[in-house]
């Protein structure tokens, strides 16, 4: 069973991905140019980069991590499709979603679905074992994905989904299940678009201007008008200090001491370069959607805003390589191990599920290693947490320049 006419061309964020993959399917165009929409336009509809901290006690408890994740993405602590359901909200692409606390009845209604010809975006955890995310950890870190299923075999029990490879992803019935329940906020839910008709118009030029600077200016809100100041630059910037406070308890040095400093070091690596991403704390691809705003919108005010964000990502890239820095031969081999990975994935014409499990293998091998004994002097680890600090305030500071900047571009 498979969604015909369905292709899977990969991505660098799994909600725009996830996006441009349906509407790409449903006939929705670029009035320009009469091509799927670029990837970089889909993330700024969606609401484009945000700033902010999760933080999960639970996961240091239970002794697998830090529960650390930075979040570049505008509306990626929300459970409820927030950022794909407002991009086709404003560019007018009437669609359907369908929730349940059974995952026997999500299954069912995903099958249904994928009968009627319909590829379904579904949101789930990063336990799917192509991610390399143990399910618990997903579960605790709250570690959010999606994805597009498209086909299912039901002899083998084995489904189609386009992820961010270019590639053919299948992933077993069961193991998409267990991934979908991870967070329960998000009830089995599916997303599907409604058939077009007659009555369909294509998206205008004026249509897709105005949603583009309507997503622009959900990215501004979600900084000057956070619910929880945690998912904001507030919440950067409170990072900052704990990193850099040696005394308090709540600051990294005491409350991970020993080897377990590596686990927030290692994940706020990863949420800048490996996650979801092609690295840069998604600000690579926010520069070229500013880029491609300002063509569209005629707003020239929007340029310096990209040029700024390509800053930025160069900005963010160095904390990531100064958190796990290249002097410590464990921290160089985390970082290459994670970002080779990251590569692997976003590149592979073909899944090459045995080398990812590989380096999985090794990532676990030198975290073991790490974690029993840090290879850092306490001096050491103190003056890296001090200048690890400074740099993410000044990196606060100029990242509350941009969106100050952002807001006058699109006021």
């Amino acid at each position: 069973m498979i969604v015909e006419e369905f292709e899977y061309f990969g991505g660098r964020h799994f909600d725009s991905a996830a996006l441009g993959h349906l509407l790409a399917h449903h006939g929705v165009l670029d009035p320009r140019s009469r091509a799927p929409l670029s990837e970089p336009l889909l993330f700024a509809l969606g609401g484009g980069a945000g700033a902010g901290v999760s933080h999960c006690p639970s996961v240091a408890r239970e002794g697998l991590g830090a529960g650390l994740t930075l979040l570049g993405r505008d509306l990626l602590q929300n459970f409820d499709g927030a950022f794909v359901r407002g991009a086709l909200d404003r560019l007018g692409v009437a669609f359907e979603m369908a929730e349940t606390s059974s995952p026997k009845a999500g299954t069912a209604e995903l099958i249904e679905q994928l009968k009627q010809g319909r590829p379904c975006l579904v949101w789930c955890t990063r336990s799917l074992p192509y991610l390399g995310v143990e399910p618990a950890l997903a579960s605790l870190n709250l570690a959010v994905w999606s994805v597009v299923v498209y086909g299912f075999d039901p002899k083998a029990k084995v489904l189609q989904v386009s992820d961010l490879a270019p590639a053919r992803v299948e992933v077993a019935l069961e193991a998409l299940e267990r991934a979908r329940s991870g967070i329960k906020a998000h009830r089995q839910r599916s997303l599907f678009l409604k058939p077009r008709d007659k009555s369909t118009r294509p998206l205008s030029a004026s249509r897709l201007c105005d949603a583009v600077i309507d997503g622009l200016r959900q990215a501004v809100a979600g900084q000057r008008r956070p619910k929880i100041k945690a998912f904001s630059l507030i919440g950067l910037s409170e990072l900052a200090r704990s990193v850099s406070n040696l005394q308090s308890k709540q600051g990294w040095y005491r409350s991970f001491p020993g080897g377990k400093l590596y686990w927030p070091l290692k994940e706020l690596f990863a949420s800048i370069e490996a996650e979801g991403s092609d690295g840069s704390f998604h600000r690579e691809l926010w520069a070229t959607a500013l880029l491609e705003a300002s063509d569209l919108t005629k707003k020239p005010a929007l340029k310096p805003c990209a040029e700024l964000w390509r800053e930025l990502a160069t900005l963010w890239r160095e904390v990531a390589d100064m958190a796990l820095g290249d002097q410590v031969p464990a921290f160089a081999r985390t970082k290459a191990l994670l970002r080779q990975r990251r590569d692997l994935f976003l590149q592979a014409a073909q899944l090459p599920m045995a080398e990812l499990t590989r380096i999985d293998q090794q990532l676990a091998l030198v975290e073991a290693t790490v974690v029993e004994r840090l290879p850092l002097e306490s001096e050491s680890a103190q003056s890296l947490l001090l200048a690890l600090g400074k740099r993410l305030e000044a990196l606060v500071a100029r990242e509350q320049s941009a969106f100050d900047l952002l807001a006058k571009a699109v006021a």
